[in-house]
């Protein structure tokens, strides 16, 4: 959930408060009542950019193609975590 502040408060506050502000959730800066600037930390950012990113590699890969079949998909995962449950448990 964002936080709406308006400028004036912005203008008002001093950088620590807004770090504070800013650290727990994206703030929302209006002026004269209208949304103007999003303001998040840059972990979110960057977490926000990877998602973004990663979005966009599956659309890429849908338009050419590239896709399992569910059951298919499942049956690799299986098979994958068994042979490394099985490695872990017997130490090879």
């Amino acid at each position: 959930m964002s936080q709406i502040l308006n400028l004036i408060f912005i203008k008002g506050a001093t950088l620590s408060t807004l770090f504070v502000i800013v650290a727990r959730t994206p703030v929302i800066i209006t002026q004269n009542g209208e949304p103007k600037v999003v303001v998040q930390d840059v972990e979110s950012d960057r977490k926000l950019l990877l998602l973004l990113k990663l979005i966009s590699q599956g659309v890429l890969d849908a338009e050419v193609g590239h896709m399992v079949e569910h059951d298919s998909l499942f049956d690799r995962l299986e098979k994958k975590l068994l042979i490394e449950f099985i490695r872990v448990r017997c130490r090879f």
